[in-house]
Formats: C-alpha cells, sequence, structure tokens
C-alpha cells in the first residue's frame, strides 16, 4: 500500500491536473484520494487489466499498418490533384489524413480487435472518388487480403484487412483546399455546410479525442474502462445492435464517473462505477415501462452555441418529442449532441440495473469487513442458459457464407424489435443474450452458414395464457414484410425461423451455444427444481391428510368440496415453477416455419378449460398455461 501511495502521487503529479478544463456538468463528489485498503486492491486490480492487453509485437504492427495507410491517402490525394490539372507540387500540399477512432483511439482494445479509422481528404476528392477509385489503387497491393466496400450505407464505409488486421475505412471531405498534419478536427466550423454522412463519419473521431479531453487522468481512465468492457461483455450487457449499451457509450459512463472522483486509483474509481449508476438509473415501470431518467454528458451543458449551430439534429427532450422516450440517455460530448443509447429498451435496461447492483453488492460486502476483493467473480460469465426454463432460439443463414453474413447483420439489427414487441405482453419478461452463434458447414453442404441468438423467458404465476404469435409477426414485417427497406432479401437467403426450447433439452438441442460451465450450471439448476418440486409434492399431501382430518372431526372452516381442495392444491405448487416465477414449457423443442407461427390458435390457444364433472383431492390437475402450450407445440 505504501508503494502504491508513492506510485499515485507520482502519477497525479505527471498528468498535470491542470489540463483538465471540461470537468463536467457538476462539481468532483470527492477530492480525496483513495484508502490504503483500496490501493492495494487497486494493485490487484490493474494486475488483471493488464492481462487483457494485446502485446507489443501487435501494437507495432497496428502502427505500421495505420502509417502506411496514412501514406497511401497522402498520394491519392496528389494524384488526383494532377489528375485535375494541378501542377505536382501544389498537389502534394493538399495533404489528407488518417484518423483512428473507437477502442483503439481511446487506447482501451485488445488482442485481434478491429481498427476504425476515417480518412479525411480536402474537397477535389469527392465520396464518388474515393468509392470507386480508392479501391482500385488498395487491391495492388499484397498485404490487402479481404476488401468490400459499402458506399451506400448509412455511414459510408470500407472493410477491409490490411497484412491480417481488420480495418474499417470511413471517408470524409471538407470544402477546404488542404487538410494539413496539424488540422484541428474537434473545432465546430468544419461541420459548416456538409451533409449528414459526412457528419456521422466525423463524429466517431470528434467523440473520441473530446471525451479524453474531459478526463482527469487518461491513464485510469483507460485502466477502468477495459475493466468495465470486460465486465459487460461477460454479463452480456454489451452491444448497441441488441439494445444495450456500446463501446461509446460504456466509455461515457465510465468519463463521467472519473470526472466525479479525480484523484483516486483506478481500483476505486472502479467501485464506485457501480454504486453511482446504481443510484443513478432508475428501473422501468412494471406496467407502463416508463421511466424518466436524467441524462449522463461530460459537457458543462448540452446547449448549442447559436454560433455553431449548423442545422444538425442534437438531443434535447425539452424540444424533441421523441427524446423524451428515450430511457437510457447517455449523450455524447460533441456537437451534434446524440444519446448512444437510443436502442435501449425497459427490458434491456432493467438487465443493466440488475448487473451493476450485482457487481455494487459484491464491492460493498467487501468493504464492509475490509477483505480481498475478488475481481474474477465481478467478471464471472453470465448464467443465462440455467436462469430461465424456457429459451425462445432465433435462426438465419444463407447458403453463401458471405451472403450469409450480411444476412445475418440485417436480421441481427432487427431483434430489439421482437424484444419491443415481447414487453407489450402483459406479465411476460423477456432477455436477450447480446451474442451471435455461428454454424458454418462444410462447403460441400447445401445449408451453408448459419447464425443463432436466444432469449429467456419468464412469465408471472398469475398469467395463464401467452401468445407470441404478433410479436412474432411484427419482428418477421421488419425483416422480410413492408417494415424492410433497406436490405432485399435473396432466395438463397434463409427467412428467421423460431423454436421454443426448454431448459433441461438445451445440451442436446444446442449444444454449440453452451460452455462446460452453463452445461453444470443447468444441472445444478434442474437439480434444485426437482428438489422443490419433491417438496412442493409432500407438502400438497400433508395439507390433503391434514385437510381431510379436519373434515372428518367436522371443521366447517376448510372447504369440502372436491372440486376445491384439488383447486387449492393446483395453486400450491406447479412443477413449471423456477424459483418464485413460473416458466412458459412446451412439449418439446421444434423449428417450425413462421408461417404456422403467425396462426395465434397454432401457437397458443386462448381457451379456457370446461369445467370438470368431478375431481378428487389426491388428483392435481395441470395448469393452464401447461395445457395451453401443451396442445400448441402437439
Amino acid at each position: 500500500a505504501t508503494v502504491s501511495v508513492l506510485y499515485w502521487n507520482r502519477v497525479l503529479h505527471t498528468n498535470n491536473m491542470d489540463l483538465w478544463t471540461e470537468r463536467g456538468p457538476s462539481d468532483a463528489l470527492s477530492e480525496e484520494k483513495s484508502t490504503e485498503y483500496e490501493l492495494a486492491e487497486s494493485v490487484k486490480f490493474e494486475q488483471l487489466i493488464d492481462l487483457t492487453k494485446e502485446a507489443r509485437s501487435e501494437s507495432q504492427l497496428r502502427e505500421r499498418v495505420l502509417g502506411w495507410l496514412d501514406g497511401m491517402v497522402k498520394s491519392f490525394v496528389t494524384d488526383q490533384g494532377v489528375k485535375q490539372g494541378y501542377r505536382l507540387e501544389d498537389a502534394k500540399l493538399f495533404g489528407g489524413r488518417i484518423y483512428s477512432f473507437g477502442s483503439y483511439r481511446l487506447g482501451v482494445h485488445g488482442p485481434g480487435a478491429d481498427i476504425d479509422t476515417l480518412v479525411l481528404m480536402p474537397r477535389h476528392v469527392t465520396r464518388d472518388i474515393f468509392f470507386t477509385e480508392f479501391p482500385v489503387e488498395l487491391s495492388k497491393h499484397s498485404r490487402i487480403t479481404e476488401m468490400v466496400p459499402v458506399p451506400d450505407a448509412a455511414v459510408p464505409v470500407i472493410k477491409l484487412k490490411v497484412s491480417g488486421l481488420s480495418i474499417d475505412l470511413l471517408f470524409a471531405s471538407l470544402d477546404l483546399p488542404s487538410i494539413p498534419n496539424t488540422f484541428e478536427i474537434t473545432e465546430d466550423k468544419i461541420l459548416k455546410g456538409i451533409d449528414d454522412k459526412t457528419q456521422k463519419s466525423l463524429n466517431g473521431v470528434r467523440v473520441a479525442t473530446k471525451m479524453l479531453a474531459c478526463v482527469p487522468q487518461v491513464m485510469v481512465f483507460r485502466c477502468v474502462l477495459r475493466g468495465i468492457k470486460k465486465w459487460a461483455q461477460a454479463r452480456g450487457v454489451y452491444g448497441n445492435i441488441y439494445g444495450y449499451p456500446g463501446g461509446v457509450a460504456w466509455a461515457i459512463m465510465v468519463a463521467r464517473v472519473c470526472q466525479l472522483y479525480p484523484n483516486m486509483s483506478p481500483g476505486s474509481v472502479f467501485m464506485r462505477f457501480f454504486t453511482f449508476h446504481r443510484g443513478w438509473w432508475k428501473v422501468p415501470d412494471q406496467v407502463t415501462g416508463q421511466v424518466n431518467n436524467n441524462p449522463i454528458h461530460l459537457t458543462k451543458t448540452l446547449d448549442v452555441d447559436p454560433d455553431h449551430d449548423y442545422g444538425f439534429r442534437v438531443w434535447n427532450k425539452v424540444v424533441n418529442y421523441s427524446d423524451r422516450r428515450d430511457i437510457f440517455p447517455i449523450i455524447t460530448p460533441m456537437y451534434p449532441y446524440m444519446n448512444a443509447c437510443y436502442n435501449c429498451t425497459a427490458t434491456t435496461l432493467r438487465v443493466i440495473v440488475s448487473e451493476i447492483t450485482r457487481a455494487d453488492d459484491i464491492f460493498k460486502a467487501h468493504q464492509k469487513d475490509q477483505t480481498p476483493i475478488d475481481f474474477e467473480k465481478v467478471w464471472e460469465p453470465t448464467d443465462f442458459f440455467s436462469t430461465y426454463d424456457t429459451y425462445m432460439h432465433i435462426t438465419a443463414g444463407a447458403k453463401d457464407p458471405d451472403e450469409g453474413r450480411k444476412w445475418a447483420g440485417f436480421v441481427e439489427s432487427r431483434v430489439r424489435r421482437l424484444l419491443s414487441q415481447l414487453e407489450l405482453i402483459p406479465k411476460l419478461s423477456a432477455h436477450l443474450l447480446p451474442k451471435e452463434f455461428c454454424i458454418e458447414t462444410p462447403e460441400n453442404s447445401q445449408k451453408g452458414i448459419e447464425f443463432n441468438w436466444f432469449l429467456g423467458l419468464r412469465t408471472d404465476e398469475n398469467q395463464k395464457d401467452i401468445s407470441l404469435s404478433q410479436a412474432w409477426k411484427v419482428y418477421m414485417s421488419y425483416v422480410t414484410g413492408p417494415g424492410n427497406t433497406t436490405f432485399p432479401k435473396t432466395p438463397d437467403m434463409y427467412e428467421p425461423t423460431l423454436s421454443i426450447i426448454r431448459r433441461r433439452d438445451l445440451e442436446k438441442t444446442v449444444p454449440f451455444a453452451l460452455t462446460p460451465a452453463d452445461i453444470t450450471n443447468i444441472a445444478k439448476a434442474m437439480a434444485a427444481q426437482k428438489k422443490e418440486r419433491k417438496l412442493s409434492k409432500r407438502k400438497r399431501k400433508e395439507q390433503a391428510a391434514e385437510n381431510e382430518l379436519k373434515r372428518g372431526k367436522g371443521d366447517e372452516a376448510v372447504p369440502s368440496s372436491p372440486a376445491s381442495v384439488a383447486s387449492t392444491m393446483s395453486k400450491a405448487a406447479s412443477p413449471l415453477q423456477l424459483g418464485t416465477s413460473p416458466a412458459i414449457r412446451p412439449a418439446a423443442p421444434r423449428s417450425f416455419p413462421p408461417e404456422k407461427l403467425l396462426n395465434p390458435q397454432e401457437l397458443v390457444r386462448q381457451a379456457t378449460p370446461s369445467p370438470r364433472k368431478s375431481a378428487t383431492p389426491q388428483k392435481v390437475t395441470p395448469s393452464l398455461t401447461d395445457m395451453l402450450i401443451q396442445d400448441s407445440f402437439n
């Protein structure tokens, strides 16, 4: 701890706190330094974080590749200038630059991570010229092994592999005669007169650069963000496309806590991250799904300077009605301000808050007794596949692997639409695992490539009938129906299919999705459920015997009707329960075509069982949910 104190005193001195100008919308919560206990735990934390970093040789390869790309950009700008009639001496002065952003720019990338880059060129190189001719120039070099230009995307990009490194190459052309190496990309005036695609391309670099200027200690910020990314990915709360925070959102949330505790060590800030955000975020109302959460942002204000308002839409819940519906507002720190978590739903927010609470409870238990912290327990992989008794299994694919990946990306981007529809079903909760499972069959197979996604389902004990057909119908309308206006489906692409799988059948139906730990956890959950059933059965028998004895004594307080007794027994325990929440239980897992699923009568028969003519206390009637689901899948 003494060594840690000396070390952090030196770090705080050399970081020059006076350069930290963007201190956020409020003052720090504490200017204190970490305690000796926290410093000792922080050393352990940093040692574990060091294991997530790439080797020095890979870092050097990234630097060489980016240097080579920067040279290619400058050469291309010069050649285009000569083609358009400029003298070679003048064309060499036009410049052009490569910028990195995302995890690489923030300094939190791991081994094998891709590099998000922006190519910035002067006005004589247009978007059409770049996406038409620059790929041709790149293809002349053997170090380029893969290249897919996507010029029609909302944010045009060239996806390529250079010397084995995956790179996303965005493009922006500014109305300037040249782009020197000293060009300041964070100035708002460069946005004047540009279109939406250019603004979106510039946004990643501008946000990443500004974010680093908003934190008091860049090294602390990077260390904590690595820990948060590791936790979020392990616990299944990472991925903007699924409705969870992505890399930018988690970075903003970490940066805000760094602002609030500017003098503390990485381990201290990491622990306070969960305490702060646990108190900040409220979960949505169970009935309406609505909640009013205040935004997290890093700047003093979100007001736009009228002299630097260039007509782009900014996040403002007072002016924009749609922004009032955002339940998890994480606002980017550069104009135009945007919500990095606009995809978040009521369901995903509940999962996020639940996981933040779990981590905070772990830390509080150790801090109370000043015991060593088990950080690995915080990063323990999610027990998603042992938590629910029933799972929705979605598949999509294509014969051609390349086409299948594109199709799966589109299908995946619409899964949160299904989640939003499931939220409309009363008393049903759904949990989307933000992960895809890819199965690539041999080359001679007709099946090609298949992608899989899973949602866990749980229903309230008073919910008697469940129909998923409307939710699936709406989802499919966004995938293959009128809601799909951007991605044309080809005959070789398989329509998404849905199957319902019971937890006990996961290992034999989808073994590719399970880890050894998942299999162990499922076995434990099933054993606990079996024990609970036996206990419930014993209690029912004891209750029935006690009622019979009381009726024999003429106790009028106990129901004498056999039907009443049977009803009481049926409510006493159900084989469908997991903990206190019953689950939807189909008769058997199987895939079925969407057209059959879209029939509500096939999915769940909305019916009420006819009254029984007689009943005996010894016979337990299956629950209505069990009968409905059993009928629909037979």
